[in-house]
């Protein structure tokens, strides 16, 4: 899903397969699938999105025709500041 055009596609992607995770969760219960998503998966997941989260913002706040270059290395460093004490 992830391309060279589609900005934040795996938050996107993250963001609709967590709103689904009880009925995802249901069918691997009745149908007893031994390939499943497991509690530690989905935590995972979901710290993935949460982490994925403020990329999502930043993208939605400096793709407008209103951004401009120093907002932009503004929300860079917003960026890498809090991917440094993400580590």
């Amino acid at each position: 899903m992830d391309n060279d055009t589609r900005w934040n596609s795996w938050f996107a992607t993250l963001t609709v397969l967590l709103k689904r995770q009880q009925p995802s969760q249901l069918l691997g219960t009745y149908y007893s699938w031994q390939q499943y998503v497991s509690p530690d998966d989905w935590d995972t997941l979901k710290q993935t999105a949460i982490f994925l989260q403020p990329f999502h913002q930043v993208t939605l706040e400096t793709e407008s025709d209103l951004a401009t270059i120093d907002r932009t290395l503004f929300m860079m460093d917003i960026l890498i500041e809090y991917c440094e004490k993400s580590k």
